[in-house]
């Protein structure tokens, strides 16, 4: 019982941000045409620096990115650039920024956003150096129904159907490795005890491979884990490896590995495990240098963030979610299946 309520909890504390993604989605759906991304998100670095500049401010976690990078990835976005927007988008964010300022100090404030942006344009270009995209016509590589945007529809009409699409057939289509991702995640979050990265024996190496280890597949938000980060900082951990772990824990998590294995494929998805570690350690050893440069002693004040949603609004938000990905997975797997019994 004791790891079924801690997969709920994990699920409600996601729930919202979720839904808010594919929210996005639908408006992106609504008012972005193919061509507008196409021409801004298409091959070529331009769409990898695009993708990375608008992902930075943008006030979406790990989980609420993915829907709105798959919708951007059907409507023409190259994998490069998806992958671009994908690091760079939950890494941080105005709300984390500020909440960084807070809680950290002016270094880590400016380095945070700086260092998202940097793996998000790096990673992105390793994907267009390691893994060309052939260029294929969106209507060709998704088969979507037309574009809303791109006619005359009336505004609601546009609406109503970039939101039905978002929530009926995005989410539909990737129910099964969100709900896989979920209960791994959730899982993961009950076998990891609480405080266990509070006090690290053998140095900063083990800190920084425990740090890789479990960044990777905890799901930790860029807000919720800038408070870790300071009371880490306060117990000794090196202001590189809270860097680090603001880096990896954000851009990756079991639940979103899955969804990219999904919208990008599997080698698409070891560049951008490949891309975040290696950008994050060499970040990492370089904010770990500048601080003695600076002069500086990386104390923080260490507070504790507050919950920002009320608990009745989690659950709510809990269970349309499992509901929608109830719905999904019927008409994605169950539903085929029964029809080729019959």
């Amino acid at each position: 019982m004791e790891l079924v309520s801690e997969i709920w909890r994990f699920t409600r504390e996601v729930s919202f941000y979720l839904l808010a993604g594919f929210f996005l989605a639908g408006l992106i759906r609504a008012f972005v045409t193919e061509k507008t991304v196409s021409a801004h998100l298409g091959g070529g670095f331009k769409g990898v620096l695009y993708a990375a500049l608008i992902g930075v401010p943008l006030p979406l976690c790990s989980c609420s990115v993915l829907p709105t990078a798959a919708a951007l990835r059907r409507q023409g976005a190259s994998r490069a650039a998806t992958s671009s927007f994908l690091i760079s988008t939950p890494e941080t964010g105005v709300d984390s920024i500020a909440v960084s300022y807070a809680m950290l100090d002016l270094v880590m404030t400016v380095a945070r956003p700086v260092a998202a942006l940097l793996t998000a344009l790096a990673t992105g270009a390793a994907e267009l150096l390691f893994n060309p995209e052939r260029k294929v016509p969106p209507a060709a590589e998704t088969q979507a129904s037309p574009d809303p945007a791109a006619g005359r529809a009336p505004l609601a009409s546009r609406l109503a159907e970039g939101l039905h699409y978002s929530f009926f057939v995005l989410l539909a289509d990737l129910a099964v490795y969100l709900a896989a991702g979920l209960v791994l995640a959730g899982a993961v979050s009950y076998a990891l005890p609480a405080g266990s990265l509070a006090e690290l024996p053998g140095g900063q190496w083990t800190a920084t491979a425990l740090i890789i280890g479990i960044g990777i597949p905890l799901y930790i938000c860029a807000t919720s884990s800038t408070p870790l980060a300071a009371a880490l900082i306060a117990k000794g951990l090196s202001p590189g490896a809270a860097l680090l772990l603001l880096l990896v824990g954000p851009a990756t998590n079991l639940s979103s590995l899955s969804v990219i294995w999904r919208i990008l494929g599997p080698r698409s998805l070891a560049v951008y495990l490949a891309g975040i570690t290696a950008c994050g350690l060499a970040l990492s050893f370089a904010l770990d240098r500048l601080y003695p440069l600076l002069g500086l002693d990386p104390a923080a004040t260490i507070g504790a963030a507050g919950e920002l949603l009320p608990g009745a609004v989690e659950n709510v938000c809990g269970l349309a979610l499992c509901l929608l990905l109830a719905r999904g997975i019927y008409v994605e797997k169950v539903r085929p299946r029964l029809k080729k019994r019959l």
